[in-house]
C-alpha cells in the first residue's frame, strides 16, 4: 500500500526543470578543447573561440533566428559536428551563455 501511495505522489509531483547556467556555459565555451584540422594541421587545442570570435555572433547576417534555434541547431550542431562531447544540459548552458552575452533572444 505504501509503494502505490509513493508512486502516485511521484506522478503527481511537479517536474523540476533546471534552468540553464550561463556561467557554466561560458566556462565550457572557453575551456572545452577538441580536435580539428586547421590550415591542414590536426590540432587538439581547439576551442569554440578558435573559430568564433565575438564579431561572429553580432554580425547582421547571423544565422541563428531564435533561442530554440540557437540551442538546438547551432550549439548542438557544433557539438555533434566537432564531436565536442557535451551533454544536453551543457549544450543548454552554452546556448544560455551565448544568448545572454550576444543574441538577447527571448527564451521560448
Amino acid at each position: 500500500m505504501k509503494k502505490s501511495t509513493l508512486f502516485a505522489a511521484l506522478l503527481l509531483s511537479p517536474v523540476v526543470v533546471l534552468a540553464a547556467d550561463p556561467d557554466n556555459g561560458k566556462e565550457l565555451y572557453d575551456e572545452t578543447y577538441f580536435e580539428r584540422e586547421i590550415n591542414g594541421e590536426l590540432r587538439d587545442d581547439v576551442t569554440c573561440a578558435s573559430c568564433h570570435e565575438p564579431a561572429f555572433y553580432t554580425r547582421s547576417d547571423r544565422l541563428a533566428t531564435s533561442y530554440k534555434n540557437l540551442e538546438q541547431a547551432w550549439v548542438q550542431g557544433c557539438n555533434d559536428t566537432m564531436a565536442v562531447g557535451w551533454f544536453p544540459d551543457e549544450v543548454a548552458d552554452v546556448a544560455a551563455y551565448l544568448n545572454e552575452t550576444y543574441y538577447k533572444f527571448p527564451k521560448e
